[in-house]
């Protein structure tokens, strides 16, 4: 689970790139309204506007600014508060908080700041949504990390790639032999034999969250990579 204070160092690090607005998208499915609380508590100067997303919108890129703008202008009073006690005064970061995942590949796109924002007011700046969902930096044995849930999407990586080989392999060996060239180990042998000897190895584990590749054996595919 994403803490709050994982976002406001996340954003504290982004922030060193000044730009007049920067705006990031965080998926929650906890309180939102807790969460911009406790967000607004640990500002102490940043410049972070949380703001918990509760109208339509960011489905059309070709949009997605205006949608940006209709928040700010909602958000207006806060992001005013943060203008004036922020110490970093180039810069407001809009921190958009929603149930939903941000389905969207957004570039850079030009936006019109309002003319009551705290920097540069009634300007025309480029901008992008950073979706920090995740993204954000932390170390690989946080909780947040959900190791577990990795470890199990790995395993069945690894066995859908040995099952996808196994049948290319039986088709025509010349689909397989490209790939096979380029992660091969010695000793393999046969790739059918390196395949039987990858499916060995994961029906060895009977708890997919405890799989763990690993480069130095080299037994099953994601081993290989």
């Amino acid at each position: 689970m994403i803490e709050p204070n994982q976002i406001v160092d996340e954003i504290r690090q982004r922030l060193r790139v000044s730009q007049p607005l920067s705006v990031f998208w965080v998926t929650l499915s906890t309180d939102r309204d807790d969460f911009v609380r406790t967000m607004k508590e640990m500002r102490n100067g940043l410049p972070i506007a949380p703001w918990a997303l509760r109208s339509p919108g960011f489905t059309d890129p070709n949009s997605v600014m205006n949608d940006v703008v209709e928040i700010l202008n909602q958000a207006r009073e806060d992001i005013e508060i943060v203008g004036k006690t922020a110490t970093q005064k180039n810069c407001i970061a809009l921190v958009l908080l929603s149930r939903r995942e941000l389905n969207l590949a957004i570039t850079s796109s030009p936006i019109l700041l309002p003319d009551w924002f705290p920097v540069a007011p009634g300007q025309m700046v480029a901008a992008h949504i950073d979706d920090l969902t995740w993204s954000v930096s932390v170390l690989i044995s946080d909780e947040v990390s959900a190791l577990g849930d990795l470890r199990r999407i790995l395993f069945e990586i690894d066995d859908a790639l040995i099952t996808c080989l196994e049948e290319s392999l039986a088709v025509d060996h010349n689909r397989v032999q490209s790939l096979w060239s380029e992660i091969s180990r010695e000793g393999d042998g046969a790739i059918a034999t390196a395949l039987n000897k990858a499916r060995n190895e994961l029906h060895k584990i009977q708890n997919p969250t405890g799989y763990r590749p690993s480069t130095k054996k080299s037994l099953t595919i994601v081993d290989r990579f």
